[in-house]
């Protein structure tokens, strides 16, 4: 039976850079999926991903509307150039903190 990879959504507004990091987080073993604002709350509703990764581009008021529709998903909000290395060291450790906290016992 194949694993299950750790499902990941890149929102942003520059489809280069989205694309970039969805190439590099599927390479690296994730199911990785982009979206602008608009496309993110539709693909949070009927769908549950591991992780939200959000732009350094997307403003204030857009980083509200994606925290308020992703529903205790975790967030990484990117801060500037984030380097492809720290984005998958980033991205693995979020990754392994939010399975080690639904395996403990009362999380």
């Amino acid at each position: 039976m194949k694993e299950k990879r750790p499902q990941i959504l890149c929102v942003g507004h520059e489809p280069d850079l989205l694309e970039l990091r969805r190439s590099i987080l599927n390479q690296a073993g994730y199911d990785c999926r982009t979206a602008n604002v608009e496309e993110a709350e539709a693909f949070l509703e009927p769908r549950t991903f591991d992780l939200v990764i959000v732009s350094a581009r997307v403003s204030e008021e857009e980083k509200r509307r994606i925290t308020a529709f992703a529903h205790g998903t975790p967030l990484f909000f990117l801060n500037g150039v984030t380097f492809p290395r720290d984005l998958l060291k980033k991205v693995s450790d979020l990754i392994a903190s939010s399975i080690a906290g639904l395996s403990q016992p009362g999380a």
